[in-house]
């Protein structure tokens, strides 16, 4: 149990207490507000607690505890980590025993105010009672046992003033509750029935569905697991079984429940079983008078009911924006669940990649998948997919996926990863265009069917709109009835548009005649410019209509529209108040610098800071280096060089208070501008994307759309700078939650604003957060895109050369050798003509140029300039350097990798480099670094290489098991090291275990580098290489071919990885008793090495060895001495006569002689000189056949 403890300071800490040895303290009951306005365990750490509103509740409870004689405090909000799933569940399942041991309990009430007093100071109850009676505290779930369980119960209004304690008050209170006296008298809980404890609860709410059974664990004195997402009926079912168990009473019936525990492993969790349908669809946005769309529907239930493979039926609808597509996909996922059979509905938000990779995680949480908390993207969607194609493992027999506002940019996602199978599958698809909608509908080698959805009747949106507006058809005039008509034309007869002209007359009370003055008035010429911008007649329509809405923001509250006018470029599905307060700190004057504010000023004084910021920048007009920008758009009128005084004012007076800040998102929440998400869905805001267009239209036409613009742009990029190096991998979720926004903005600016300064440097980032989670196509076309841009607008000569050599980077890991080749010898040339041969970013080029060419197998040029990055950083950064070390440990890989590497003296060099590097890295980074792992990745490797393999794959589990912690375990790294684990594996014959790892690996890399990429091949011939091993012949072949093929394709015909494969599929025919194919494969295997390896060459002599068993198989016996011959003259060659190798290779001549009956040719051959004139003798015989 964690405590908070008061310092002199007026601070608090946080300290833990374990079993019984807790101090004496007092506890907070009180509601949650919004999950930005509480302070969590996380805040108390990083120091962010007191720029929250709930500070001051937290405040409050250890200034009393205090006043009372307490040190130690604890609050709900803040002493749990939440976070941490096995501590949630532990504080919730002790909940009851914390606030029955606590010495007081402060219950604090927001919503109750006492600030009457009677002349003897007393509070008077008549002023806070009935507030007291009807407060939220008493609707609360938790709060049963917040109210129950301590002895003392404090009462205490939010200006803290004290109401009374629960014994004063247990008349009131019992009232209120209908509890009984003598159960708020502390009368043991176990003497009240089952039922009647039961009935306490009976109309307290929660925000969870599930904590309506999880609150009142501690009232029935049981303990169980916590299952979230098994429903609010299945929780209660398992609380009253175990509640009448403990009572020895008889069990309820629950077939139903199964208890499934959250510590249990993705590998061993069984699949939740569900026994009736679900939606998952937004059905709370559907209007309550739906608009007739029969036909439509119609249409939609036919396609899905056409079917007739085992694919899942798609069928998509387009149309303009707020035509009502999605409103009638929600109609439609009603209608699917009509069918008596298990089904179940899944919605997913499709505008973007990073939208897809959250509603499948989304999906996996909703089916309790055990895959769910899986930390990489991957393997979340590929989890999802395969659920879907076999839901039936969790009783579900149909299942619905609707993919909302699909964009173009999402389309090779969908191509990949949506289901492939499942004949009780549906697919329905919403989008605006038809070329999106032709394109994803294109499945199975058919076109389904894809419909576009077009405005209703006139007299259809007529009736909609007067039951939308309360107003009776009957009751209207024939004034009025045409005013009706005249207005449903102008709005195009869009539901959307149509809705919110109806929820704007109700907010505002004004009547039909009173809005359409609005529009025949002065007014009217904004709305007929919307022609100029589309062609369609239904947009203008509704442009006329958000017209009005901006004009009644800017007469009303033109604060709130300048709040509106920068959050209309942002990812429109996920706007979170922390992103606005924490880009506004990084705002600062283009022109003047400006003192950056601590980090307590910063989280004390934000919003004074932000004001003055923006003050600055909206005076001098947003003004950047870049000069013609607003000349990109010829759509935009020219813009103003500075917004109105009047606009700035109201706009830093509204920033200024984050009340009104809050009171102003409430607003655009009352005309439906945004809406907000639950608190249990994340709690952010979010837009549609009608209103997004509609509001940048409207600034075009005032001429102040680029202003605005640059505005969120330096605010959403002034949030991203603030995160760590995207290297970091804790880093990496907060780049997520922010990289949509800055995509849409990118979407922006390619029209108005293709060179801003804050997107280019945002978008270099993205490129370089995308390479370390190895999303290497992402990275590449991101970069390719930077360097089309170019760099003239960054005024920074060297960033044109960071994007090339970012690309270079890429484009190795990709496999395109050639291509990073070229980037990385340009970037080095320039350096070099720049900075000179021996400067830290000349040698960073040359060090990356050189592990390209140890990737094309050009050993020797890698490991000359690898010494020569080795040298020159040791006498200017030292031996101990990061970036020495970096370098030792480069040119241990090379030399590991060298052709001379079979020479146990190069291992043994390679081995020491590596440790050296090693050492350094562990002692000055730690053993969990990501360097320090990939460095003891590479010792084992070279334990490997020299046959020590149980010693590899002890260091090699290490290194997986800490880069799936970091990294993910689809990241290209943690494959990297899971190859390795098994080809050691292999060499170990743990067969079974490492065709396991293989398979493993070959799926991630195709998933993330491609079918041919060279660690996907690698992990393919490892496949094949398990496959030979246990005379699985025809699948080993077809596995090495494919290796070879993809291998020739991208390294050459003379590559020491083709000439591999080639050796091994020779082996191969030859254990499978195909001699003539064998044969045939080492005749090529020996010309190519001849061309392109010396005689001595291990490869070439391990040819030779292999090719002379196969002659004497095949009883050429001549053929076969001339390869012994070649093999012993070449090991003579290259280790000379005495070395061990060249002696094994003697011995096998001999004996092969003297099965020939050769052995007086054999004896008289003991000395060397002999034998090797005999050898020259057989080269030139050889050769003479070969040609």
């Amino acid at each position: 149990m964690r405590l908070l403890e008061g310092n002199n300071d007026g601070k608090f800490s946080l300290t833990e207490h374990l079993g019984d040895a807790k101090p004496k303290y007092a506890i907070l009951s009180h509601t949650w507000g919004a999950m930005t306005e509480e302070v969590t365990f996380r805040d108390l750490n990083d120091g962010t607690s007191e720029a929250k509103v709930g500070y001051d509740k937290i405040r409050f409870c250890g200034e009393q505890a205090r006043r009372d004689g307490l040190q130690y405090f604890w609050v709900d909000t803040c002493c749990i980590d939440k976070a941490n799933s096995s501590e949630l569940q532990e504080a919730i399942n002790s909940m009851f025993t914390w606030y029955r041991d606590a010495t007081k309990c402060y219950v604090y009430l927001s919503d109750v105010s006492a600030i009457d007093f009677e002349e003897n100071h007393q509070l008077s109850r008549k002023t806070w009672l009935p507030a007291f009676a009807a407060s939220r505290w008493f609707t609360r779930g938790w709060t049963l046992q917040e109210l129950i369980a301590p002895q003392t119960v404090e009462f205490f209004s939010k200006e803290r003033c004290p109401l009374g304690d629960k014994k004063s008050l247990e008349q009131v209170i019992h009232g209120i509750t209908r509890i009984p006296l003598d159960a708020l008298r502390a009368r043991p809980l176990h003497e009240f029935s089952v039922d009647e404890r039961m009935s306490w609860a009976k109309d307290r709410k929660t925000t969870r569905q599930e904590d309506a059974a999880y609150c009142l664990l501690g009232i029935f004195d049981i303990h169980m697991p916590l299952i979230y997402g098994e429903g609010r009926k299945k929780a209660l079912i398992r609380l009253q079984k175990e509640a009448q168990e403990t009572q020895n009473l008889p069990s309820v019936s629950s077939k139903d429940v199964r208890t499934v525990s959250l510590f249990a492993t993705s590998e061993n969790r069984p699949f939740k079983t569900f026994t009736s349908s679900f939606n998952d669809a937004p059905v709370d946005l559907l209007p309550i008078h739906f608009m007739d769309r029969e036909r439509e529907l119609g249409l939609v239930r036919n396609a899905h009911q056409a079917s007739e493979e085992n694919a899942p039926a798609r069928c998509a609808i387009w149309g303009i924006p707020g035509v009502g597509k999605t409103q009638l996909a929600i109609r439609y996922t009603k209608i699917f669940l009509e069918d008596a059979t298990v089904s179940a509905v899944f919605w997913m938000s499709c505008t973007n990649v990073e939208k897809l990779h959250q509603g499948f995680s989304k999906l996996l949480n909703l089916i309790d998948h055990p895959d769910q908390f899986k930390p990489e993207q991957n393997a979340r969607v590929v989890a999802a997919r395969r659920w879907l194609e076999q839901p039936e493992v969790s009783g579900i027999l149909r299942w619905l996926l609707v993919l909302d506002n699909v964009d173009i940019s999402t389309i090779d996602f969908f191509r990949e990863n949506l289901p492939r199978q499942g004949k009780h599958g549906r697919i329905l698809i919403t989008t605006r265009t038809e070329a999106v909608a032709h394109a994803v509908c294109k499945a199975s080698g058919r076109l389904q069917l894809f419909l576009e959805l077009e405005p209703p009747a006139v007299e259809n949106a007529i009736t909609f709109f007067l039951k939308s507006v309360g107003v009776s058809e009957n009751s209207m005039s024939s004034v009025s009835r045409h005013q009706v008509t005249d207005l449903i034309k102008f709005l195009g007869c869009l539901p959307f548009a149509i809705e919110h002209a109806a929820s704007f007359m109700t907010q505002s009370s004004q009547t039909i005649d009173s809005f359409t003055r609005l529009y025949r008035g002065n007014e009217k010429s904004h709305i007929l410019n919307w022609r100029s911008l589309f062609s369609a007649y239904e947009a203008k329509s509704v442009s006329g209509m958000f017209t009005s809405h901006l004009h009644d923001l800017r007469r009303s509250n033109p604060e709130v529209l300048g709040l509106l006018n920068i959050l209309v470029f942002w990812d429109p599905d996920g706007i979170e108040f922390e992103t606005i307060k924490t880009g506004a700190l990084s705002l600062h004057s283009p022109f003047e610098p400006t003192k950056e504010p601590s980090k307590s000023e910063q989280n004390r004084h934000w919003t004074q800071w932000f004001a003055l910021s923006l003050m600055r920048i909206l005076y001098f007009g947003f003004a950047f280096r870049n000069k013609n920008t607003a000349t990109d758009a010829s759509n935009l009128r020219p813009e103003k060089t500075a917004l109105p005084s009047t606009e700035i004012e109201s706009l830093i007076k509204l920033v200024s208070s984050e009340v009104r800040l809050q009171s102003a998102l409430q607003k655009l929440q009352m005309l439906s501008f945004i809406k907000r998400r639950s608190a249990h869905e994340g709690g952010e805001y979010c837009m549609h994307d009608l209103t997004q267009t509609l509001v940048q239209v409207a600034l075009e036409s005032e001429g102040t759309y680029l202003q605005w613009f640059k505005c969120s742009v330096r605010i959403v990029c002034g949030a991203f700078r603030q995160i760590e190096d995207p290297a970091l991998p804790e880093s990496w979720r907060r780049y997520e939650g922010l990289i949509s926004h800055i995509l849409s903005l990118i979407k922006y600016s390619e029209l108005v604003d293709p060179k801003n300064v804050d997107l280019l440097t945002a978008r270099t980032t993205i490129a370089a957060y995308w390479c370390n989670r190895g999303r290497y196509y992402e990275a590449r076309e991101a970069y390719q895109q930077l360097l089309q841009i170019g760099s003239n607008a960054l005024h920074d000569a060297d960033i044109e050369t960071q994007w090339k050599l970012g690309l270079a980077e890429v484009n190795w890991h990709l496999g395109k050798l050639d291509e990073s080749i070229l980037f990385y010898d340009e970037v080095r040339q320039i350096r070099e003509s720049r900075l000179g041969a021996d400067h830290p970013d000349t040698l960073h080029a040359v060090e990356k140029l050189a592990l390209v060419y140890r990737s094309q197998a050009r050993f020797a040029e890698a490991r000359s300039m690898l010494e020569h990055v080795l040298e020159s950083r040791k006498t200017s950064l030292g031996p101990d350097h990061l970036d020495t070390i970096q370098a030792i440990e480069y040119l241990a890989m090379t030399i590991n990798e060298y052709a001379e590497a079979e020479n146990a003296e190069a291992y043994s060099e390679a081995e020491s480099l590596h440790k050296q590097a090693l050492a350094h890295r562990e002692a000055q980074l730690g053993t969990d670094h990501l360097d320090t792992l990939w460095t003891a990745d590479s010792l084992a490797t070279n334990y490997r290489a020299q046959g020590r393999h149980l010693e590899a794959v002890e260091i090699y589990e290490r290194v997986l098991e800490g880069r799936k912690i970091q990294l993910g375990e689809d990241h290209p790294q943690t494959v990297w090291t899971l190859a390795n684990i098994a080809s050691a594996y292999t060499s170990l014959g743990r067969l079974n275990e490492a065709a396991v790892m293989w398979k493993q690996a070959i799926v991630f890399n195709e998933q993330r580098r491609g079918h041919n990429h060279s660690q996907t091949l690698f992990a393919v011939e490892g496949l094949a290489d398990v496959y030979h091993q246990q005379s699985r012949f025809e699948e080993a072949i077809n596995l090495y071919n494919r290796a070879l093929r993809g291998n020739e394709e991208s390294l050459g015909n003379g590559h020491p990885s083709v000439m591999r494969k080639m050796h091994k599929l020779a082996n191969l025919y030859r254990d499978q008793n195909d001699f003539i194919k064998s044969i045939a494969m080492f005749e090529r295997l020996l010309e190519r090495c001849k061309t392109r390896l010396g005689s001595g060459h291990p490869d070439m002599l391990r040819t030779y060895h292999d090719a002379a068993i196969l002659y004497t198989l095949m009883g050429k016996h001549i053929e076969a001495e001339q390869c012994y011959r070649l093999e012993f003259a070449g090991s003579i060659e290259e280790l000379g006569s005495l070395h061990p190798e060249t002696k094994k290779r003697e011995l096998k001549l001999a004996t092969f002689l003297r099965d020939q009956e050769l052995q007086a040719e054999a004896a008289e051959g003991g000395a060397q000189g002999a034998v090797a004139n005999e050898v020259t003798s057989a080269q030139q015989s050889l050769n003479d056949r070969q040609e």
